[in-house]
């Protein structure tokens, strides 16, 4: 995104309310983090308001990318799956907590 350009990331929803703040970007490549906790199961949504350094939507030149990751806990009943599945076999011992990737977005400037 360029410089000046702004980005924020919410929820409304009650379960799983969160706001980033409006983030204005200062560097071409920059990394925002938002962690949020929500249910087992959750289908909530996430808000996005992008906005290009001329208050328009962003020219064709950016992309913004959102990961989203599951948190699995050692308490949790697919601790020792995702710990399997992601060969993070150094996390038992600590009973560190790992993350399985969940998905990527990307979203992509438009025209000028």
């Amino acid at each position: 995104m360029p410089e000046g350009s702004k980005l924020r990331m919410y929820s409304d929803d009650p379960d799983a309310a969160f706001d980033s703040g409006m983030v204005t970007v200062v560097k071409d490549s920059q990394e925002l983090r938002v962690s949020v906790i929500a249910p087992p199961h959750y289908a909530g949504q996430l808000k996005l308001h992008l906005e290009g350094p001329n208050g328009r939507g962003l020219p064709s030149s950016a992309s913004v990318e959102i990961g989203m990751l599951w948190c699995v806990p050692h308490s949790n009943s697919h601790y020792l799956q995702a710990v399997d599945l992601l060969g993070e076999v150094g996390a038992v011992p600590t009973l560190r907590s790992v993350h399985v990737p969940m998905g990527y977005f990307t979203f992509l400037g438009e025209n000028e």
